[in-house]
């Protein structure tokens, strides 16, 4: 198994916002004021919808908040609204380039109120409970056998009353040909007891962006597990062939 940890300091240390966003206007390594706008403008609008999602289904949600995480940060496209709406904000990523790259963003933003740290195992062991616990588009990248770890350490991180939004890769269309383009050059399934359906290269140099798929039961029984019992499963609408969907409870 290729170690994804790696893979992915790579890619940060390579070109950190197309890591994060693979859209063909952040493929320069050298973004300009405007890239970098436009970069921010779509976490922005990105948190916005989900706010408005979360509040329709939990009617007493409202910000801002008093503390929030964002797990797998990135250089901080979500993490920079979640602070700006919040007392307090922590960002969560295993890369340190990527939590360095963050950290001055977050000043760029005039902002003084988050810290980022390499782990969720950092945060249970130091007894974090944040009112929001948000990931999106990160655990598709994560294998799931570590990824439902990382879950379970996350949910506990929640407090009573808080809100948890994870975004999660459950399955893929059939047509497998669909997801082959020059941002990620091969897919791994988990549906049966995790096995590869598309074997990991791991003599291949180049840190591609791999994508796994969960198992719905198994994060619901982590849910479940932690407190949160009434969990809206809802489509992330999109039509790129992986079916992801945002798991969004309230810990009892």
């Amino acid at each position: 198994m290729r170690d994804t940890n790696e893979d992915w300091e790579k890619l940060a240390q390579d070109n950190a916002y197309w890591a994060v966003l693979t859209e063909d206007e952040f493929k320069s390594k050298k973004l300009t004021k405007k890239h970098k706008d436009t970069f921010f403008a779509t976490g922005r609008a990105d948190i916005a919808n989900l706010t408005a999602l979360i509040k329709g289904l939990i009617p007493d949600f409202s910000t801002p908040k008093e503390s929030v995480i964002d797990f797998g940060c990135g250089v901080g496209r979500l993490l920079i609204p979640l602070a700006e709406q919040a007392e307090s904000a922590i960002g969560i990523d295993i890369s340190e380039t990527m939590r360095s790259i963050t950290l001055k963003n977050v000043a760029s933003h005039g902002l003084n109120n988050v810290r980022c740290v390499e782990s969720p195992e950092i945060l249970v062991k130091e007894g974090v409970k944040a009112d929001w616990l948000n990931s999106y588009i990160v655990l598709q990248h994560i294998e799931p056998r570590r990824g439902y770890f990382i879950i379970n350490d996350l949910l506990q991180c929640v407090k009573s009353g808080g809100v948890a939004s994870l975004h999660v890769p459950l399955f893929k269309t059939a047509n497998r040909t669909e997801y082959y383009n020059d941002r990620v050059m091969y897919f791994r399934n988990d549906y049966y007891k995790n096995e590869t359906v598309f074997i990991d290269r791991d003599n291949y140099g180049h840190p591609d962006i791999q994508m796994y798929d969960y198992d719905a039961n198994t994060v619901l029984a982590l849910f479940h597990k932690n407190q949160m019992t009434k969990v809206h499963l809802i489509h992330d609408r999109s039509t790129t062939g992986i079916h992801a969907y945002y798991f969004i409870a309230q810990r009892d």
